[in-house]
């Protein structure tokens, strides 16, 4: 198969990505200091296999001006080449955007890996330019496919981690929790138990990694008038500062965005992963900072939230929602996983298992015989 990956304008912002290798051979996009999310880490990590599964394989995204034409067999193209005269590939892929659809033939596939949770954002009649939709969970899909007219047009593709970026050698240091996700998933809630968790287990420390500088901006002037949502991330943006400056004198540190491969040794070396997540609206279809604390043998400790309790209860102890009326649970959780080294052993040895078929090398057979199918069924017009 050809396949074109896109990810557009929408998705990026205005960052702009670096692929290649520097001089001294590491991973320019994976040592990256503004690090990547986990929809664009899968995004990149899903062309990867399917390239090395012996497919013509391209992307379509906002390049940086030093970026190589190429990385690890993929050919790299600027969004502005999406329309141009080049041979059509047999697939188009486009995250999070159908409008990035409407420039491409409709005889041949056109797949859209929804990772957000509406498509207001798109243009009318979006759903015109789109033959097969693909979500992160089954959870996910049940909820956003309602956006769709037809239910019936949609796989899920999962989300997942890379594996090969863990090592399981590395001593984890004691006491230490990690968050690193956005902050208005619940980081409030893990800073209103910390002065527990730290009475409690002396030597805990928790590590913040997510650069909240543009979600603080953007709530400077939200007032009474405003949609409550908004006045709700207010309140949790106002409460976090001032935590965050009050907790530091109880080994609090906040670490701003790092990169895909620093992150990856972080979670190597953190016992607990303190996702304590409450969302006022829903917001998180899968959660790869979980499968990939699992992949790195970090205890997780997580809320039912939104697709959390469909994905991960069988294997991780799950925090009742809603998760602010159960907060006390996930300090609990994490009290125990610090001192109690049996049930640390117990639960991690699970999860980490869990957590191999999750491996984007695994998923995207998934992904070849779906393209498969959808182009077996857009030949017989179906």
């Amino acid at each position: 198969m050809k396949i074109e990956f896109i990810y557009g304008p929408f998705s990026s912002g205005n960052k702009q990505f670096s692929f290649g290798r520097n001089s001294d051979g590491t991973d320019k996009l994976l040592d990256s200091p503004q690090g990547l999310s986990g929809s664009e880490f899968s995004c990149f990590s899903y062309a990867k296999e399917m390239s090395l599964l012996g497919h013509d394989v391209s992307l379509i995204l906002p390049l940086s001006s030093d970026s190589d034409k190429e990385w690890k067999g993929i050919k790299l193209y600027p969004l502005s080449r999406l329309s141009e005269g080049r041979e059509a590939p047999d697939v188009f892929y486009s995250w999070n955007e159908p409008n990035m659809l409407q420039y491409t033939p409709a005889t041949k596939l056109r797949v859209v890996n929804q990772q957000l949770n509406d498509f207001g954002y798109c243009v009318e009649n979006f759903d015109n330019y789109v033959d097969l939709y693909t979500s992160p969970s089954r959870h996910h899909l049940e909820y956003v496919s309602q956006f769709t007219p037809n239910k019936n047009k949609w796989q899920v593709v999962s989300n997942g981690c890379d594996i090969s970026l863990h090592n399981s050698s590395i001593a984890k240091r004691p006491g230490s929790v990690i968050w690193t996700s956005s902050p208005d998933r619940g980081l409030h809630l893990l800073l209103q138990e910390w002065e527990k968790i730290k009475r409690a287990v002396p030597e805990a420390n928790l590590r913040i990694f997510y650069n909240f500088d543009n979600w603080f901006n953007s709530l400077k002037d939200v007032n009474e008038n405003h949609h409550f949502i908004m006045q709700e991330f207010k309140r949790r943006a106002d409460y976090i500062a001032d935590a965050l400056e009050k907790l530091k004198t109880l080994d609090v540190s906040h670490y701003k965005g790092v990169s895909k491969h620093a992150i990856s040794k972080e979670m190597d070396e953190a016992m607990v992963l303190g996702f304590l997540c409450d969302t006022p609206t829903y917001t998180e279809g899968f959660s790869c900072a979980s499968v990939e604390a699992m992949a790195s043998g970090a205890f997780p400790v997580l809320s039912e939230q939104d697709a959390l309790g469909q994905i991960y209860g069988s294997v991780s102890p799950m925090v009742k929602t809603p998760t602010s009326a159960h907060a006390e649970e996930g300090s609990d959780l994490i009290i125990k996983a610090l001192k109690n080294k049996d049930y640390f052993n117990s639960i991690t040895a699970q999860t980490t298992q869990f957590a191999k078929q999750f491996d984007y090398k695994e998923l995207a057979k998934n992904l070849e015989q779906i393209l498969i199918t959808g182009l077996t069924r857009k030949k017989n017009g179906q």
